[in-house]
């Protein structure tokens, strides 16, 4: 599993947004990102209730993504302090969702 402070290798994140791209949000805030999460769609029986994250989220590659799973499985959240300016992260997700979203490629 990453640590908190560990990041995304940019090999798993070409392979998040080539796979699941829906699936991948960040949030902006004063134009700085203070938000991420990631996610997979997959069919949540193939895996044990005891699962680990590397085998789960495919160590972050997600190749094991499939559209027509049963559960969209969040693999990885961060913020940054900066989220506090929100309120809470949850604010900031509330502020991102009822923001007009842009797609950046």
């Amino acid at each position: 599993m990453l640590s908190r402070h560990e990041t995304w290798q940019r090999e798993q994140l070409t392979s998040q947004l080539s796979i699941f791209p829906e699936g991948q949000l960040c949030i902006e805030y004063e134009g700085r990102l203070v938000a991420s999460s990631s996610s997979l769609i997959l069919d949540f029986a193939l895996y044990s209730q005891w699962h680990n994250w590397k085998e789960i989220a495919d160590a972050g590659f997600i190749r094991n993504h499939n559209p027509e799973g049963n559960t969209l499985y969040g693999s990885k959240s961060w913020w940054t302090r900066t989220t506090e300016k929100c309120g809470s992260p949850a604010a900031c997700m509330r502020l991102a969702r009822s923001s007009p979203a842009r797609r950046i490629s």
